[in-house]
């Protein structure tokens, strides 16, 4: 389970949210027009001020029943609904206020999230009780109890994908009968682009490339955007600025520049192979995940720049077909009829303020 630990944003927050409201209005509703009501700052921190709202359990929690223990140990059917075996680490979490506790499994290289759900009845005997709706819970959302408004309740909250800001919450409030209505939030935002850090071999070169990497970056990501068709990904490049004519001034590269791009261009249909250049950067102040390509979409775009020849390759960084939200920018220049690397960039895509809170009743 991720840290849900955020940040208090003060009175802001203890204005919005009072322990003791009740609930009168749709839980999603009244959650997405407090989400409306937090200045602009809040959504530029590295966590949602959301998190806060939704108040996660925090840990630890205490001592577990002993009779669910039993249950666990040795019950089949949990270990079947969680793909486990007898052997096998999970994690038990309870909503506080009530007798029900949630049984966690992690695996898999998207981390996917199986749970199951018991409720300790009076006699101190553990029932397995439905899950409040089903979903697959990998990579960029999870599961956990919390109260938001002060009503316990099940809550799924995460990205909407690995390239997105947006953030997608599902909650299922606890009756103490059973799990209530459940309704889902959509948070999306207006994204700001930032250069976080960038790498050199002339610190000239930096100064003068930065306006250029961060307009790559911007039209990189948004023909990536996840509701693009893929039919209409060709148009998106031309409409989005990202088409080489455009980048070249509607030229064409000169034979000695295109000779040194086709003798690149097997890097470029490889790219894990593709080294993202950190010229004299110390290594342990990397961070892999975001210092190297994943090997997914890497483009190669010419362009011109003060009348010289520059090819850029951006793409988004990650590991394999992991993908972080910085996008990567690497400048190179013809130089003894090598294309050498100049100039690279990390891009991070943040947000800078609340677009939109939609709540809905399935």
């Amino acid at each position: 389970m991720a840290n849900w630990t955020g940040r208090v944003w003060g009175s802001a927050l203890l204005a919005l949210a009072p322990l003791g409201a009740a609930v009168a209005a749709p839980l999603c509703e009244q959650l997405a027009s407090q989400a409306r009501g937090l200045p602009e700052t809040a959504w530029r921190a590295v966590n949602s001020p959301m998190r806060e709202l939704l108040r996660f359990e925090s840990r630890p929690q205490g001592r577990v029943p002993a009779a669910l223990l039993r249950e666990l140990r040795h019950s089949p059917d949990m270990r079947e609904a969680l793909g486990i075996t007898s052997d096998s680490a999970f994690e038990i979490e309870r909503l506080s206020g009530t007798q029900v506790y949630r049984v966690d499994a992690f695996g898999g290289s998207a981390n996917c999230q199986s749970s199951v759900f018991y409720q300790i009845k009076p006699k101190g005997k553990p029932k397995r009780i439905d899950a409040p709706f089903e979903d697959s819970l990998c990579a960029t959302q999870s599961g956990a109890f919390g109260h938001p408004l002060g009503q316990a309740a099940y809550v799924v909250y995460g990205s909407s994908s690995a390239l997105s800001q947006d953030e997608v919450i599902q909650l299922a409030p606890w009756t103490g009968r059973g799990w209530g209505a459940v309704c889902k939030l959509s948070l999306s935002f207006k994204i700001a682009y930032r250069i976080s850090r960038e790498f050199c071999a002339d610190p000239a070169l930096c100064a003068s490339t930065r306006q250029t990497a961060l307009a790559l970056a911007r039209a990189y990501s948004k023909t990536r955007e996840p509701e693009l068709e893929q039919e209409a990904h060709d148009k998106a490049m031309e409409e989005r600025g990202l088409d080489t004519s455009r980048w070249a001034e509607g030229r064409v590269p000169d034979e000695e520049f295109s000779q040194a791009l086709r003798r690149m261009d097997s890097q470029i249909e490889a790219p894990q192979s593709i080294e993202f250049p950190s010229f004299d950067a110390d290594p342990r102040s990397l961070d892999v995940f975001i210092s190297s390509y994943a090997n997914v979409d890497v483009r190669k775009v010419p362009l011109l720049l003060n009348g010289q020849w520059v090819l850029a390759v951006v793409g988004q960084a990650g590991v394999a077909w992991r993908e972080s939200t910085v996008t990567l920018v690497s400048l190179f220049l013809l130089k003894d009829g090598q294309l050498q690397p100049v100039a690279s960039f990390q891009v991070q895509a943040e947000r800078a303020r609340l677009r939109e809170a939609l709540a809905a009743q399935p």
